[in-house]
């Protein structure tokens, strides 16, 4: 089992990426969303982390 850690600014964009490398069959194992703090949050946004298998 192959086991990658994706990254991408929405949670949408970061699963077409993990379908299209791993196959639909893809197992996701962890999620998680960061979170921008102090001035950083008005310039850019947060996005989200994914790990998956397959």
């Amino acid at each position: 089992m192959l086991i990658r850690k994706y990254s991408g600014s929405n949670e949408r964009v970061v699963l077409r990426q993990i379908r299209a490398e791993l196959g639909s069959d893809a197992i996701i194992l962890h999620t998680s969303f960061r979170k921008q703090r102090g001035f950083w949050k008005f310039v850019r946004p947060g996005g989200v982390d994914i790990l998956a298998g397959g």
